[in-house]
Protein backbone atom coordinates (compact mmCIF):
# COMPACT_ATOMS: atom_id res chain seq x y z
CA UNK A 1 0.00 0.00 0.00
CA UNK A 2 1.55 3.57 -0.88
CA UNK A 3 0.50 5.99 1.90
CA UNK A 4 0.23 10.13 0.25
CA UNK A 5 -0.05 12.27 2.79
CA UNK A 6 0.65 15.60 1.17
CA UNK A 7 -1.90 18.57 2.38
CA UNK A 8 -2.51 19.06 -1.84
CA UNK A 9 -1.81 17.41 -5.17
CA UNK A 10 -2.53 18.70 -8.15
CA UNK A 11 -1.99 17.73 -11.80
CA UNK A 12 -2.74 14.42 -11.27
CA UNK A 13 -4.73 13.09 -14.49
CA UNK A 14 -5.25 9.70 -13.05
CA UNK A 15 -4.98 6.95 -10.55
CA UNK A 16 -4.00 3.61 -10.30
CA UNK A 17 -6.01 1.93 -7.71
CA UNK A 18 -4.46 -1.68 -6.12
CA UNK A 19 -7.37 -4.25 -5.39
CA UNK A 20 -9.68 -2.38 -7.23
CA UNK A 21 -10.12 0.43 -4.49
CA UNK A 22 -8.91 3.38 -3.34
CA UNK A 23 -9.30 4.67 0.44
CA UNK A 24 -8.97 8.28 1.71
CA UNK A 25 -7.60 8.47 5.61
CA UNK A 26 -7.69 11.50 7.74
CA UNK A 27 -4.73 12.59 9.16
CA UNK A 28 -5.60 10.18 12.27
CA UNK A 29 -5.72 7.47 9.97
CA UNK A 30 -9.07 6.71 9.82
CA UNK A 31 -10.99 6.40 6.60
CA UNK A 32 -12.50 10.04 5.48
CA UNK A 33 -14.91 11.03 2.80
CA UNK A 34 -14.15 12.16 -0.44
CA UNK A 35 -15.57 15.34 -2.01
CA UNK A 36 -15.29 15.40 -5.74
CA UNK A 37 -16.31 18.63 -7.85
CA UNK A 38 -19.43 18.50 -5.48
CA UNK A 39 -20.39 14.75 -4.98
CA UNK A 40 -19.96 13.87 -1.79
CA UNK A 41 -18.97 10.62 -1.19
CA UNK A 42 -19.43 9.90 2.28
CA UNK A 43 -17.63 6.39 4.21
CA UNK A 44 -20.59 5.94 6.27
CA UNK A 45 -23.76 6.84 4.37
CA UNK A 46 -22.52 6.11 0.99
CA UNK A 47 -23.24 9.06 -1.53
CA UNK A 48 -24.60 12.25 0.44
CA UNK A 49 -24.59 15.12 -2.14
CA UNK A 50 -24.95 14.26 -5.83
CA UNK A 51 -26.41 16.93 -8.05
CA UNK A 52 -27.32 14.30 -10.59
CA UNK A 53 -26.26 10.98 -12.30
CA UNK A 54 -26.75 9.52 -15.68
CA UNK A 55 -26.29 5.65 -15.26
CA UNK A 56 -25.91 5.33 -19.58
CA UNK A 57 -29.38 6.50 -20.84
CA UNK A 58 -31.96 4.27 -18.49
CA UNK A 59 -31.84 5.00 -15.58
CA UNK A 60 -31.41 9.05 -14.33
CA UNK A 61 -31.09 10.44 -10.99
CA UNK A 62 -31.57 13.93 -10.16
CA UNK A 63 -31.61 16.08 -6.99
CA UNK A 64 -35.15 17.09 -7.16
CA UNK A 65 -35.25 13.38 -5.57
CA UNK A 66 -36.79 11.86 -8.70
CA UNK A 67 -35.97 8.37 -10.02
CA UNK A 68 -36.79 7.53 -13.80
CA UNK A 69 -35.88 3.59 -15.43
CA UNK A 70 -37.47 2.43 -18.57
CA UNK A 71 -38.12 -0.62 -15.85
CA UNK A 72 -37.45 -1.68 -12.33
CA UNK A 73 -36.80 -5.13 -11.22
CA UNK A 74 -38.35 -7.05 -8.74
CA UNK A 75 -41.80 -7.56 -6.75
CA UNK A 76 -41.58 -3.83 -4.94
CA UNK A 77 -41.92 -5.35 -1.50
CA UNK A 78 -38.98 -3.26 -0.23
CA UNK A 79 -40.41 0.08 -1.46
CA UNK A 80 -42.01 1.99 0.71
CA UNK A 81 -44.55 5.32 0.51
CA UNK A 82 -46.33 3.59 -2.27
CA UNK A 83 -49.35 2.58 -0.92
CA UNK A 84 -50.41 5.93 0.28
CA UNK A 85 -50.97 6.72 -3.68
CA UNK A 86 -53.04 4.42 -5.55
CA UNK A 87 -55.26 1.44 -4.79
CA UNK A 88 -57.06 -1.10 -6.85
CA UNK A 89 -59.18 -3.03 -5.70
CA UNK A 90 -61.51 -6.11 -7.25
CA UNK A 91 -58.83 -6.75 -9.44
CA UNK A 92 -60.33 -10.21 -11.43
CA UNK A 93 -58.87 -11.22 -15.29
CA UNK A 94 -60.72 -9.49 -17.80
CA UNK A 95 -62.47 -6.94 -15.98
CA UNK A 96 -62.00 -2.85 -17.02
CA UNK A 97 -60.66 -1.15 -14.31
CA UNK A 98 -62.29 2.43 -13.26
CA UNK A 99 -61.53 5.00 -10.70
CA UNK A 100 -63.15 5.50 -7.76
CA UNK A 101 -61.22 8.52 -5.89
CA UNK A 102 -58.51 10.44 -6.46
CA UNK A 103 -56.20 7.52 -5.92
CA UNK A 104 -58.02 4.31 -5.85
CA UNK A 105 -58.92 1.92 -8.54
CA UNK A 106 -61.69 -1.20 -9.18
CA UNK A 107 -62.09 -3.68 -11.24
CA UNK A 108 -65.83 -3.66 -12.58
CA UNK A 109 -67.42 -6.90 -12.47
CA UNK A 110 -70.33 -5.79 -14.69
CA UNK A 111 -67.69 -4.81 -17.86
CA UNK A 112 -65.35 -6.81 -18.44
CA UNK A 113 -63.38 -7.29 -21.57
CA UNK A 114 -62.11 -10.87 -23.11
CA UNK A 115 -59.50 -9.95 -25.09
CA UNK A 116 -60.91 -11.04 -28.31
CA UNK A 117 -62.41 -7.91 -29.42
CA UNK A 118 -65.63 -8.44 -27.22
CA UNK A 119 -66.73 -6.20 -23.99
CA UNK A 120 -69.70 -7.37 -21.69
CA UNK A 121 -71.54 -5.36 -20.00
CA UNK A 122 -73.79 -7.18 -17.74
CA UNK A 123 -76.12 -6.08 -14.43
CA UNK A 124 -79.62 -6.91 -12.85
CA UNK A 125 -80.67 -2.67 -13.57
CA UNK A 126 -80.23 -0.57 -16.72
CA UNK A 127 -77.43 -1.21 -18.98
CA UNK A 128 -76.13 1.24 -21.94
CA UNK A 129 -73.53 3.54 -22.90
CA UNK A 130 -73.72 7.18 -23.16
CA UNK A 131 -71.69 9.41 -25.41
CA UNK A 132 -71.83 12.94 -24.56
CA UNK A 133 -70.92 15.49 -27.03
CA UNK A 134 -71.49 19.14 -28.25
CA UNK A 135 -74.70 19.85 -29.85
CA UNK A 136 -73.19 20.95 -32.49
CA UNK A 137 -70.87 17.60 -33.39
CA UNK A 138 -71.70 14.38 -34.86
CA UNK A 139 -71.66 11.50 -32.14
CA UNK A 140 -71.17 7.97 -33.32
CA UNK A 141 -70.01 4.67 -32.70
CA UNK A 142 -67.65 4.11 -36.10
CA UNK A 143 -66.52 0.66 -37.74
CA UNK A 144 -64.03 0.15 -40.26
CA UNK A 145 -61.65 -3.04 -41.34
CA UNK A 146 -59.09 -0.27 -43.05
CA UNK A 147 -61.13 -0.29 -46.74
CA UNK A 148 -65.12 -0.19 -45.80
CA UNK A 149 -66.44 1.51 -43.12
CA UNK A 150 -69.53 1.67 -41.14
CA UNK A 151 -71.15 3.87 -38.24
CA UNK A 152 -74.30 4.41 -35.97
CA UNK A 153 -74.23 8.26 -35.87
CA UNK A 154 -76.40 10.30 -33.75
CA UNK A 155 -76.16 14.86 -35.64
CA UNK A 156 -76.75 16.80 -32.95
CA UNK A 157 -77.76 19.98 -34.95
CA UNK A 158 -81.10 18.64 -36.50
CA UNK A 159 -81.41 15.54 -34.51
CA UNK A 160 -81.20 12.61 -37.04
CA UNK A 161 -79.92 9.03 -36.19
CA UNK A 162 -78.09 7.49 -39.40
CA UNK A 163 -77.01 3.92 -40.03
CA UNK A 164 -73.59 4.14 -42.22
CA UNK A 165 -73.05 1.32 -44.63
CA UNK A 166 -70.05 0.90 -46.75
CA UNK A 167 -69.23 4.75 -45.90
CA UNK A 168 -73.04 6.09 -47.14
CA UNK A 169 -76.14 6.32 -44.89
CA UNK A 170 -78.48 3.81 -45.81
CA UNK A 171 -81.17 4.67 -42.81
CA UNK A 172 -82.20 7.75 -41.74
CA UNK A 173 -84.42 8.49 -38.62
CA UNK A 174 -85.30 12.20 -38.19
CA UNK A 175 -86.40 13.96 -34.95
CA UNK A 176 -90.45 13.58 -35.95
CA UNK A 177 -90.09 9.43 -36.59
CA UNK A 178 -90.03 9.81 -40.36
CA UNK A 179 -87.82 6.67 -41.48
CA UNK A 180 -86.04 7.47 -45.24
CA UNK A 181 -84.04 4.94 -47.11
CA UNK A 182 -82.52 7.13 -49.69
CA UNK A 183 -81.51 4.43 -52.26
CA UNK A 184 -83.48 3.21 -55.15
CA UNK A 185 -83.83 -0.87 -54.81
CA UNK A 186 -83.24 -0.62 -51.09
CA UNK A 187 -85.94 -3.34 -50.39
CA UNK A 188 -87.48 -3.18 -47.09
CA UNK A 189 -87.91 -7.18 -45.87
CA UNK A 190 -89.92 -8.45 -44.08
CA UNK A 191 -90.25 -12.32 -43.29
CA UNK A 192 -88.25 -15.40 -42.36
CA UNK A 193 -87.40 -15.76 -45.94
CA UNK A 194 -87.57 -12.23 -47.05
CA UNK A 195 -91.45 -13.05 -48.13
CA UNK A 196 -92.56 -9.71 -48.23
CA UNK A 197 -90.77 -6.72 -49.79
CA UNK A 198 -91.08 -3.04 -50.26
CA UNK A 199 -89.13 -0.81 -52.52
CA UNK A 200 -88.85 1.91 -55.15
CA UNK A 201 -86.86 0.92 -57.99
CA UNK A 202 -86.39 4.72 -59.43
CA UNK A 203 -89.41 5.05 -61.30
CA UNK A 204 -91.70 2.74 -59.59
CA UNK A 205 -92.57 1.64 -56.06
CA UNK A 206 -93.81 -2.21 -55.21
CA UNK A 207 -94.92 -3.96 -52.58
CA UNK A 208 -93.95 -7.79 -53.06
CA UNK A 209 -95.31 -11.26 -51.33
CA UNK A 210 -93.30 -13.95 -52.56
CA UNK A 211 -95.16 -16.53 -51.20
CA UNK A 212 -99.12 -17.37 -50.23
CA UNK A 213 -101.87 -14.61 -49.65
CA UNK A 214 -101.35 -11.13 -49.02
CA UNK A 215 -103.63 -9.59 -46.70
CA UNK A 216 -104.84 -6.20 -46.46
CA UNK A 217 -106.95 -5.93 -43.43
CA UNK A 218 -108.68 -2.64 -41.39
CA UNK A 219 -109.41 -5.36 -38.44
CA UNK A 220 -111.34 -2.18 -36.64
CA UNK A 221 -115.04 -2.49 -36.66
CA UNK A 222 -117.13 -0.26 -38.86
CA UNK A 223 -113.72 0.91 -40.30
CA UNK A 224 -112.85 1.59 -43.93
CA UNK A 225 -109.93 0.88 -46.55
CA UNK A 226 -109.33 3.67 -48.64
CA UNK A 227 -107.04 3.63 -52.16
CA UNK A 228 -106.64 6.85 -53.98
CA UNK A 229 -105.56 6.76 -57.48
CA UNK A 230 -106.41 8.31 -60.91
CA UNK A 231 -106.08 4.81 -62.24
CA UNK A 232 -106.71 1.44 -60.88
CA UNK A 233 -105.55 -1.77 -62.67
CA UNK A 234 -106.17 -5.72 -60.84
CA UNK A 235 -104.25 -7.77 -63.56
CA UNK A 236 -102.95 -11.45 -63.87
CA UNK A 237 -99.25 -12.47 -62.54
CA UNK A 238 -98.52 -15.75 -64.17
CA UNK A 239 -99.52 -14.17 -68.08
CA UNK A 240 -97.03 -12.56 -70.12
CA UNK A 241 -98.33 -9.65 -71.32
CA UNK A 242 -100.86 -9.86 -68.04
CA UNK A 243 -104.09 -9.98 -68.62
CA UNK A 244 -106.80 -7.77 -66.76
CA UNK A 245 -109.77 -8.17 -64.39
CA UNK A 246 -110.64 -5.08 -63.45
CA UNK A 247 -109.85 -1.28 -65.04
CA UNK A 248 -110.67 1.64 -63.08
CA UNK A 249 -110.16 5.20 -64.91
CA UNK A 250 -110.55 9.38 -62.79
CA UNK A 251 -113.19 10.64 -65.02
CA UNK A 252 -113.93 7.57 -67.80
CA UNK A 253 -115.14 4.11 -66.81
CA UNK A 254 -115.19 1.10 -64.54
CA UNK A 255 -114.31 -1.71 -66.55
CA UNK A 256 -114.61 -5.99 -65.63
CA UNK A 257 -113.09 -8.37 -67.48
CA UNK A 258 -113.53 -12.17 -67.85
CA UNK A 259 -110.34 -13.84 -69.29
CA UNK A 260 -108.85 -10.70 -70.91
CA UNK A 261 -111.95 -9.87 -72.54
CA UNK A 262 -114.07 -6.37 -71.68
CA UNK A 263 -117.80 -7.77 -70.64
CA UNK A 264 -119.21 -4.63 -68.57
CA UNK A 265 -118.31 -1.06 -67.74
CA UNK A 266 -120.06 1.61 -66.09
CA UNK A 267 -121.08 4.85 -68.41
CA UNK A 268 -122.32 8.25 -68.30
CA UNK A 269 -125.88 7.19 -68.00
CA UNK A 270 -125.44 4.19 -65.64
CA UNK A 271 -123.85 0.64 -66.53
CA UNK A 272 -123.56 -1.31 -69.61
CA UNK A 273 -123.08 -5.10 -70.91
CA UNK A 274 -121.02 -5.24 -74.07
CA UNK A 275 -122.52 -6.74 -77.33
CA UNK A 276 -122.66 -10.57 -77.78
CA UNK A 277 -122.58 -10.86 -73.60
CA UNK A 278 -125.47 -10.98 -71.30
CA UNK A 279 -126.22 -10.53 -67.40
CA UNK A 280 -126.78 -14.04 -65.34
CA UNK A 281 -128.24 -14.24 -62.70
CA UNK A 282 -128.15 -17.64 -60.73
CA UNK A 283 -130.53 -18.34 -57.67
CA UNK A 284 -130.12 -20.01 -54.26
CA UNK A 285 -130.75 -20.81 -51.16
CA UNK A 286 -132.25 -18.31 -49.03
CA UNK A 287 -134.48 -15.76 -49.45
CA UNK A 288 -135.06 -11.73 -50.87
CA UNK A 289 -137.82 -10.55 -50.11
CA UNK A 290 -140.11 -13.99 -51.39
CA UNK A 291 -137.18 -15.38 -53.02
CA UNK A 292 -136.51 -13.04 -55.94
CA UNK A 293 -133.20 -13.77 -57.52
CA UNK A 294 -133.38 -10.23 -58.91
CA UNK A 295 -134.73 -7.82 -56.67
CA UNK A 296 -135.39 -4.07 -57.79
CA UNK A 297 -136.35 -1.88 -54.57
CA UNK A 298 -138.38 1.27 -56.03
CA UNK A 299 -138.78 4.08 -53.29
CA UNK A 300 -139.37 7.29 -55.68
CA UNK A 301 -142.79 7.68 -57.29
CA UNK A 302 -140.96 9.72 -60.27
CA UNK A 303 -139.22 6.69 -61.59
CA UNK A 304 -139.32 3.58 -63.23
CA UNK A 305 -139.06 0.33 -61.56
CA UNK A 306 -137.24 -1.49 -64.78
CA UNK A 307 -137.79 -0.11 -68.39
CA UNK A 308 -136.83 -2.00 -71.71
CA UNK A 309 -136.16 0.28 -73.99
CA UNK A 310 -136.02 -1.46 -77.74
CA UNK A 311 -135.13 0.93 -79.92
CA UNK A 312 -134.76 -1.49 -82.87
CA UNK A 313 -135.19 -5.23 -83.77
CA UNK A 314 -137.37 -8.00 -86.40
CA UNK A 315 -139.69 -9.88 -85.97
CA UNK A 316 -137.86 -12.38 -84.65
CA UNK A 317 -136.32 -10.50 -81.96
CA UNK A 318 -137.53 -10.92 -78.49
CA UNK A 319 -137.85 -7.71 -76.37
CA UNK A 320 -138.16 -9.98 -73.29
CA UNK A 321 -138.32 -13.38 -72.57
CA UNK A 322 -139.43 -15.68 -69.86
CA UNK A 323 -138.78 -19.52 -69.77
CA UNK A 324 -140.33 -21.60 -67.41
CA UNK A 325 -139.54 -25.48 -67.07
CA UNK A 326 -143.28 -26.88 -67.62
CA UNK A 327 -146.15 -24.73 -69.28
CA UNK A 328 -147.79 -25.46 -65.81
CA UNK A 329 -145.56 -22.85 -63.89
CA UNK A 330 -145.36 -19.32 -63.57
CA UNK A 331 -143.36 -16.94 -65.57
CA UNK A 332 -145.08 -14.03 -64.99
CA UNK A 333 -146.52 -12.04 -62.15
CA UNK A 334 -148.02 -8.65 -60.57
CA UNK A 335 -149.39 -8.57 -57.06
CA UNK A 336 -150.49 -6.11 -54.72
CA UNK A 337 -149.46 -4.53 -51.61
CA UNK A 338 -151.44 -7.46 -49.77
CA UNK A 339 -149.33 -10.06 -52.04
CA UNK A 340 -152.73 -10.97 -53.96
CA UNK A 341 -152.25 -12.28 -57.50
CA UNK A 342 -153.76 -9.17 -59.70
CA UNK A 343 -151.87 -10.88 -63.30
CA UNK A 344 -150.64 -14.20 -63.30
CA UNK A 345 -148.70 -16.18 -66.25
CA UNK A 346 -148.42 -18.94 -67.38
CA UNK A 347 -145.59 -20.90 -69.26
CA UNK A 348 -148.40 -21.91 -71.63
CA UNK A 349 -149.75 -18.73 -72.07
CA UNK A 350 -152.62 -18.68 -70.07
CA UNK A 351 -153.37 -15.39 -68.38
CA UNK A 352 -155.08 -15.33 -64.84
CA UNK A 353 -156.50 -12.27 -63.72
CA UNK A 354 -158.48 -11.35 -60.53
CA UNK A 355 -159.97 -8.04 -61.60
CA UNK A 356 -160.02 -6.43 -65.19
CA UNK A 357 -161.16 -2.91 -65.61
CA UNK A 358 -160.43 0.85 -67.05
CA UNK A 359 -158.66 3.05 -64.72
CA UNK A 360 -159.93 5.93 -66.03
CA UNK A 361 -163.44 6.99 -67.33
CA UNK A 362 -166.05 4.91 -68.16
CA UNK A 363 -166.13 3.91 -71.95
CA UNK A 364 -163.01 5.28 -72.85
CA UNK A 365 -160.82 2.31 -73.18
CA UNK A 366 -161.11 0.15 -76.47
CA UNK A 367 -159.72 -3.54 -76.35
CA UNK A 368 -157.81 -3.55 -79.70
CA UNK A 369 -158.35 -0.98 -82.90
CA UNK A 370 -159.59 -1.44 -86.45
CA UNK A 371 -156.54 -2.30 -87.93
CA UNK A 372 -155.10 -3.99 -84.91
CA UNK A 373 -157.99 -6.26 -83.56
CA UNK A 374 -158.58 -9.33 -81.75
CA UNK A 375 -158.62 -12.92 -82.62
CA UNK A 376 -161.06 -15.00 -80.75
CA UNK A 377 -161.73 -14.07 -77.29
CA UNK A 378 -163.39 -16.30 -74.56
CA UNK A 379 -165.64 -15.33 -71.97
CA UNK A 380 -169.23 -16.05 -70.57
CA UNK A 381 -170.55 -14.25 -73.73
CA UNK A 382 -167.19 -14.77 -76.39
CA UNK A 383 -168.26 -14.44 -80.11
CA UNK A 384 -167.15 -17.33 -81.57
CA UNK A 385 -166.74 -15.73 -84.94
CA UNK A 386 -165.41 -12.44 -85.78
CA UNK A 387 -165.87 -10.80 -89.08
CA UNK A 388 -164.85 -7.66 -90.78
CA UNK A 389 -165.37 -7.95 -94.69
CA UNK A 390 -164.40 -5.47 -97.20
CA UNK A 391 -167.03 -5.15 -99.68
CA UNK A 392 -164.98 -3.10 -102.21
CA UNK A 393 -162.07 -5.70 -102.63
CA UNK A 394 -164.14 -8.84 -100.80
CA UNK A 395 -161.00 -8.92 -98.55
CA UNK A 396 -161.43 -10.50 -95.34
CA UNK A 397 -160.14 -9.22 -91.68
CA UNK A 398 -161.05 -11.86 -89.52
CA UNK A 399 -158.91 -14.60 -88.19
CA UNK A 400 -161.25 -17.34 -87.75
CA UNK A 401 -160.45 -19.19 -90.99
CA UNK A 402 -162.17 -17.82 -93.76
CA UNK A 403 -161.34 -18.96 -97.00
CA UNK A 404 -163.47 -16.87 -99.35
CA UNK A 405 -165.37 -13.25 -99.42
CA UNK A 406 -167.75 -13.14 -102.76
CA UNK A 407 -170.22 -10.09 -103.48
CA UNK A 408 -172.86 -10.47 -105.65
CA UNK A 409 -173.58 -6.79 -105.98
CA UNK A 410 -176.86 -4.52 -104.32
CA UNK A 411 -175.31 -5.51 -101.00
CA UNK A 412 -175.43 -8.97 -101.14
CA UNK A 413 -171.95 -11.26 -99.85
CA UNK A 414 -171.16 -14.71 -99.25
CA UNK A 415 -168.37 -15.28 -96.48
CA UNK A 416 -167.30 -19.18 -97.27
CA UNK A 417 -165.43 -20.78 -94.19
CA UNK A 418 -162.40 -23.17 -94.20
CA UNK A 419 -163.75 -25.31 -91.58
CA UNK A 420 -167.56 -25.69 -90.20
CA UNK A 421 -168.58 -24.39 -86.85
CA UNK A 422 -168.77 -25.73 -84.19
CA UNK A 423 -172.04 -27.35 -83.75
CA UNK A 424 -173.78 -24.77 -81.59
CA UNK A 425 -176.99 -22.35 -81.39
CA UNK A 426 -175.34 -18.58 -82.26
CA UNK A 427 -176.63 -15.19 -82.38
CA UNK A 428 -175.03 -12.64 -84.45
CA UNK A 429 -174.98 -9.14 -84.38
CA UNK A 430 -173.85 -6.91 -87.19
CA UNK A 431 -172.58 -2.87 -88.39
CA UNK A 432 -171.82 -2.01 -92.13
CA UNK A 433 -170.52 0.93 -93.17
CA UNK A 434 -171.77 2.74 -96.33
CA UNK A 435 -169.70 5.06 -98.85
CA UNK A 436 -171.28 8.09 -98.98
CA UNK A 437 -171.11 9.77 -95.38
CA UNK A 438 -170.67 6.22 -92.68
CA UNK A 439 -174.33 6.13 -91.84
CA UNK A 440 -174.09 2.84 -89.57
CA UNK A 441 -175.67 -0.43 -91.38
CA UNK A 442 -177.32 -3.35 -89.86
CA UNK A 443 -177.97 -6.80 -91.48
CA UNK A 444 -181.25 -7.03 -93.63
CA UNK A 445 -181.16 -10.78 -93.95
CA UNK A 446 -180.77 -13.31 -96.34
CA UNK A 447 -181.33 -12.94 -99.85
CA UNK A 448 -180.80 -14.50 -103.28
CA UNK A 449 -182.48 -17.92 -104.98
CA UNK A 450 -181.27 -19.85 -102.60
CA UNK A 451 -180.43 -19.43 -99.00
CA UNK A 452 -177.11 -19.89 -97.56
CA UNK A 453 -177.21 -21.23 -93.89
CA UNK A 454 -174.80 -24.05 -93.61
CA UNK A 455 -172.25 -24.33 -91.13
CA UNK A 456 -169.79 -23.84 -94.07
CA UNK A 457 -170.95 -20.91 -95.37
CA UNK A 458 -173.24 -17.51 -94.91
CA UNK A 459 -174.99 -15.49 -97.65
CA UNK A 460 -176.30 -11.72 -96.52
CA UNK A 461 -178.09 -8.84 -97.52
CA UNK A 462 -177.05 -5.53 -95.82
CA UNK A 463 -178.90 -2.37 -96.75
CA UNK A 464 -177.66 1.04 -96.07
CA UNK A 465 -179.63 3.09 -93.75
CA UNK A 466 -180.40 6.30 -96.04
CA UNK A 467 -181.63 4.76 -99.22
CA UNK A 468 -182.13 1.12 -98.32
CA UNK A 469 -179.14 0.78 -101.20
CA UNK A 470 -177.08 -1.97 -100.47
CA UNK A 471 -174.11 -1.02 -103.18
CA UNK A 472 -173.41 1.60 -101.10
CA UNK A 473 -172.33 -0.57 -98.01
CA UNK A 474 -168.36 -1.13 -98.05
CA UNK A 475 -167.70 -2.81 -94.26
CA UNK A 476 -169.47 -5.11 -92.44
CA UNK A 477 -168.57 -6.18 -88.76
CA UNK A 478 -170.30 -9.49 -87.83
CA UNK A 479 -169.99 -11.23 -84.18
CA UNK A 480 -171.21 -14.50 -83.85
CA UNK A 481 -171.96 -15.61 -80.09
CA UNK A 482 -172.18 -18.99 -79.27
CA UNK A 483 -175.99 -19.35 -77.31
CA UNK A 484 -175.71 -23.00 -76.07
Amino acid sequence: MTVIRPNSISGITSITAQANEINVFRSNGLIAGLNLNGVNFNTTAGISTLAALDVGSNIKLGNAGVITATSFVGDGSNLTGISAGVSLSNGVNNRVVTATGAAALTGESSFTYDGNGMAYITGTGAAGIVIQSPDTTDTGVYFSDGANSGAVTYLHTNNTMRFRVNGQNRIVIAHNGTVDMPFDNAALRIGAGNDLKLYHDGSNSYIDNDTNILWIRNQTAGSSIYMRSDELLMQTHSDSPNENYIVCTRGADVKLYHNHSEKFKTTSSGAEILEGNGLDILGGAGSRSNDAVLFVNKTNNNDWAAKLDISAGSATDYGLQIRTPTAADNCFNIRDTSSNNVVRMQGNGHIHTGHHWPTSTNGSHNLGANSNKWGRVFSANTPAVLLSVNLSNDSNHSAYGVQTVYHYGSGTFQVAFAANFPNDNYVCTASAVGSVNGDGMVVAGVGGATDYRTVGSLRMRVSYCTNNNGSEVTNVNLAFFANN
